[in-house]
């Protein structure tokens, strides 16, 4: 069995997508009997529960800076972090969930030590890449990886990784453009059904009916929303839908930089009264 490292810069406590599916992929590989040390940037005596994984906190982590100075400082202070790693317990691979931030020198780190890597791509970012490089002259292609853009590395450490993994067949259409066959992983849940909290078709009328009434929800037919509010999501579409059906009503779970216009795009099609904003919820 394999020794794998796991790479994201987005991890709880952060909420979102892939902080949630860096987390369950970790256990996932644990289960397939593989030994897995996930790297993220973290708080001081932050604990997740029910990890299977070894956690190694990166407490110098600074994703949130930007600037060609910041990249190559923390380029190669990520690289002697990965090293001394390897140095405590050899890896077999690397694989990054994320392509921002540890994406460029775990690449690095592994071409020096001669081993695979593996590159995670999500959706936006990698078609956003995509759109921006198709316009890119010859010499700019060919400009060392330090000196590239944002949009061209992350077309570059696509088509140096060993390996692609894509969470949908959405982001593997962006994917195949750069000539490149992704597997699709579907968004990294784990491969046994272990939570604590139980799936809702086990839970008996009263019990349903209390969560009904803490998110303040009628008894007309509900569907959910769970995640960010960003344009990206297209909860504009659930919206629409709730418009189109009188007796269908919406609850969304969750924050984001979208929930303004979310918000007035419910008022203008006349459903804000069978929209039902919870807004963060802890877990």
């Amino acid at each position: 069995m394999a020794n794998i490292l796991l790479a994201s810069a987005d991890f709880l406590p952060k909420q979102g997508g892939i902080s949630w599916m860096t987390h369950h992929v970790g256990n996932a590989f644990v289960h397939l009997g593989h030994t897995c040390h996930l790297v993220a940037p973290m708080q001081a005596g932050m604990n997740v529960k029910e990890a299977l994984y070894k956690l190694t906190p990166d407490y110098q982590a600074r994703p949130d800076l930007s600037g060609a100075w910041h990249r190559l400082s923390q380029t190669h202070r990520i690289q002697q972090y990965f090293a001394k790693l390897y140095q405590a317990t050899p890896f077999d691979m690397v694989i990054c969930l994320h392509p921002h931030y540890y994406g460029l020198p775990a690449h690095l780190f592994a071409k020096k030590m001669g081993i695979p890597i593996g590159q995670t791509y999500h959706g936006t970012e990698l078609r956003s890449a995509v759109i921006d490089t198709e316009n890119l002259t010859f010499i700019s292609k060919r400009l060392p990886l330090l000196a590239q853009r944002r949009s061209q590395r992350i077309q570059t450490l696509a088509q140096k990784a060993n390996a692609v993994f894509v969470n949908s067949s959405y982001t593997s259409g962006w994917v195949t453009k750069l000539n490149i066959e992704p597997v699709i992983t579907g968004c990294g849940l784990d491969i046994t059904p272990k939570s604590s909290t139980p799936p809702f078709n086990s839970l008996t009328n009263a019990e349903k009916a209390s969560l009904r009434e803490k998110l303040g929800l009628s008894k007309e037919r509900t569907i959910g929303y769970l995640g960010r509010l960003a344009p990206s999501k297209n909860i504009k579409v659930l919206i629409q839908a709730i418009a189109d059906q009188p007796d269908l009503h919406l609850v969304i779970i969750g924050s984001g930089p979208d929930e303004v216009n979310l918000r007035e795009s419910a008022k203008a099609l006349g459903v804000a009264h069978k929209i039902h904003w919870a807004g963060k919820v802890s877990e």
